[in-house]
C-alpha cells in the first residue's frame, strides 16, 4: 500500500466511524456493495470513479465542502456543475432501510425526499405550506441566501433537485394520487406573517403554483385541516409488494433548512420501518377527521387560495 492509499483508507475509516451508520446501510444508500466499501477502508484501490465517490459522500451525509475533501483524497478535482447529474442519479439508486437515516443539509434532505417520491404509488404529504416539490424556480436559492457558507454549486444543485422533484411529481400524478394535507392556520401564517416583501412574493408564487396544479391535475388533492401537525412528512405507499414497502421521510416542524438554520444539523429521518410508518399513518387518519369540509369543494378551495394570494398586508 502506497502513501496515497494509506491516506484514503484512513479518511474513509474516519468518515464511516463519524457517520455512526452500519456499513450495509451506507452501501444501500450509496449503491456501492459492502465488499467495495471494505476495499476503500483497506486502501486497496486509489482509483475510484468520481460518481462512486459522490454517491458515497451522499450516503455518509457529507456536505459539499466535505465531498470536495473526499474527492481530493482520491486525487479528484472539486465539485462543479457537471457533477449535478451524479447527485440526481444517486437518488434513483438509494435503498431506504428500516433503520432511521438521519437527514441534515438542505440538498441531502431534498435528495432523500426525491428518492422516496420516485417510488411508484400513492403519496401523502403533510406540511404547513404547499409541498416543496412545487417551489418556483429560484425560491430555493433565495431562501438559502443567509447560509453562513455557500458552496459554489449549492444554488445550482438545489434548483436542479427541485426541478427533478417537480417533474417526478407531475409524472407520478398521471398514475397515482397525491394528497397534500396543510393546516389552514399555518398556511395563512406562511403568507400573512412574512415581513420581507421579496420573500412574500416568492411565497405567493408558491401558492399560485400549487393552485395551478390543483386546477390541472384531478389527482392532486389539497386538503386543508384545522389541526397543526407535529411533524412534516412525505409518505409513499406502493400499490403492491413488487414495488417495495412504504417509505417515509419526516422533518421536525421547527426546522427551516431552506433558511440555512438546519444546515449541518439533524433535521429529520428517512425510513421504511413499518412500526414507525404505522404511527405516521395513524396521524394521517387523525388529520382526515380534521379536514375542513368547506374546502372539499374545489371552487371554494380555489377562491380561498386566490384570496390568500391577494393579501398584501
Amino acid at each position: 500500500m502506497n502513501k496515497r492509499q494509506e491516506v484514503s483508507a484512513s479518511h474513509v475509516k474516519k468518515l464511516l466511524r463519524r457517520s455512526r451508520m452500519p456499513r450495509n446501510q451506507v452501501a444501500a444508500i450509496s449503491g456501492l456493495s459492502n465488499a467495495y466499501i471494505r476495499v476503500l477502508e483497506r486502501g486497496e484501490t486509489a482509483s475510484v470513479g468520481r460518481e462512486k465517490l459522490i454517491s458515497f459522500a451522499v450516503a455518509l451525509n457529507l456536505d459539499l465542502d466535505e465531498t470536495d475533501e473526499l474527492l481530493a483524497v482520491f486525487d479528484r478535482t472539486k465539485l462543479t456543475a457537471d457533477d449535478i447529474p451524479s447527485f440526481i442519479e444517486t437518488s434513483k439508486q438509494m435503498k431506504i432501510s428500516s433503520a432511521l437515516l438521519p437527514l441534515r443539509d438542505a440538498f441531502l434532505i431534498e435528495l432523500l425526499f426525491l428518492a422516496i417520491e420516485q417510488v411508484p404509488g400513492n403519496q401523502i404529504i403533510v406540511n404547513d405550506r404547499p409541498t416543496s416539490c412545487l417551489r418556483p424556480e429560484g425560491f430555493r436559492s433565495y431562501s438559502c441566501r443567509k447560509m453562513a457558507k455557500v458552496h459554489p454549486i449549492h444554488s445550482a444543485l438545489i434548483e436542479a433537485i427541485g426541478r427533478e422533484r417537480k417533474r417526478n411529481l407531475v409524472s407520478k400524478l398521471t398514475h397515482y394520487p397525491v394528497y397534500n394535507y396543510i393546516c389552514r392556520d399555518n398556511l395563512e401564517e406562511y403568507i400573512r406573517d412574512c415581513e420581507d416583501p421579496e420573500e412574500l412574493g416568492w411565497r405567493i408564487k408558491h401558492v399560485e403554483v400549487m393552485l395551478w396544479h390543483i386546477r390541472h391535475y384531478d389527482d392532486f388533492h389539497v386538503l386543508l385541516t384545522s389541526t397543526i401537525p407535529s411533524f412534516l412528512f412525505s409518505l409513499k405507499l406502493p400499490p403492491d409488494s413488487k414495488n417495495g414497502s412504504p417509505k417515509l421521510a419526516f422533518i421536525g416542524k421547527q426546522i427551516d433548512f431552506f433558511m440555512g438554520k438546519g444546515s449541518g444539523r439533524l433535521a429529520g429521518f428517512a425510513t421504511d420501518n413499518q412500526v414507525v410508518i404505522e404511527n405516521f399513518r395513524a396521524d394521517v387518519e387523525f388529520l382526515k377527521e380534521n379536514v375542513i369540509q368547506e374546502y372539499l369543494d374545489q371552487q371554494r378551495l380555489e377562491a380561498y387560495l386566490e384570496s390568500l394570494m391577494a393579501w398584501s398586508g
